[in-house]
């Protein structure tokens, strides 16, 4: 008949079956039955189309979460029954669920389609110092790892972890960020952090604060600024050291093992002064000084020490 209805023979009326045995004259009235077709649109699990008989109740199953074995699953999401005309006939009613199985229940008056929209979902791995475990997580979704992790991790003793890195799959990202488009093993790497404090040599075992220091190892750089800071477990190259605003680096490494002072090499130095009158006669208590706040009074000698000079060629 067309649009999705047919009438299929199913023999004649007063007898079984749509074969008989004609030894007389016979009046026959044929005996049909009206079948809809209903359709099963599924990207996943099942997709048919069978014909069914008109007025009949009709159940449709689905698996509430169907696994296919190498990471991905696929949950379903809805599950619609629409006649030919567009009207919704029945809908999912969770309520009605038994197990793993979704059930819809339906009346077939016409033609219609099972629409079953399903959610995919990506086994993700994470593995890491801090913990390790399995989620699953919707596809084409974006993932923070630190939603999962946290970024430190505080050890005691001045001592934390630190998230340092993320690999998915073997390789390294540059960002936290994660596009998840299939089952993934992520890997997190933390790294040991330490509290310390950076004092420069100025001359004659006198020491001086920093305005900052610019470390860079492995790729990575890092900048202390006093009086305290965390920097990762470590070898290190100084790449710059500003003390009151002039660049007194000197090229080294040091190796951060722990907590603690660590003391840096740098161009300052402790200049000695002598101060004498207009007849070249020692003069006592007077006062020198390079910077307002580093000041010092001469000696009965006329001498004294002024410690933390910058370098006069600009690098020491």
């Amino acid at each position: 008949l067309g649009n999705g209805t047919r009438l299929v023979f199913k023999g004649f009326e007063g007898y079984n079956g749509t074969e008989i045995a004609v030894d007389k004259p016979l009046t026959l009235k044929p005996v049909w039955e009206r079948q809809h077709r209903v359709r099963i649109e599924s990207r996943y699990v099942l997709s048919e189309e069978r014909y069914f008989t008109a007025n009949e109740t009709l159940y449709t199953l689905m698996p509430i979460v169907q696994e296919f074995g190498n990471g991905t699953v696929v949950e379903l999401r809805n599950m619609t029954v629409y006649a030919q005309d567009g009207a919704v006939l029945a809908t999912w009613n969770q309520s009605l669920s038994r197990g793993n199985m979704a059930m819809v229940k339906y009346t077939l008056t016409q033609p219609a389609t099972v629409k079953v929209e399903w959610r995919i979902l990506q086994t993700i791995r994470v593995e890491s110092v801090v913990k390790s475990f399995e989620e699953r997580v919707e596809n084409g979704s974006s993932i923070d790892v630190r939603r999962w992790l946290p970024e430190t991790v505080e050890l005691g003793n001045a001592t934390r972890l630190a998230l340092k890195a993320v690999y998915v799959d073997g390789a390294r990202t540059g960002s936290w960020l994660i596009t998840v488009s299939k089952p993934m093993n992520i890997r997190v790497e933390y790294v040991p952090q330490y509290l310390v404090s950076m004092a420069l040599e100025a001359g004659e075992g006198y020491l001086a604060e920093p305005d900052n220091v610019v470390l860079e190892g492995e790729g990575e750089t890092r900048v202390y600024t006093p009086p305290m800071a965390y920097i990762d477990s470590g070898t290190w190259r100084t790449v710059s050291i500003r003390y009151r605003g002039a660049e007194v680096n000197v090229d080294q490494t040091i190796s951060i093992q722990g907590p603690g002072e660590y003391r840096l090499r740098t161009g300052l130095k402790t200049v000695r002064i002598k101060a004498v009158d207009m007849l070249g006669i020692p003069a006592p208590f007077t006062e020198a000084w390079i910077y307002p706040d580093i000041r010092a009074s001469t000696a009965y000698d006329g001498q004294a020490k002024l410690p933390a000079a910058p370098p006069t060629d600009g690098r020491g």
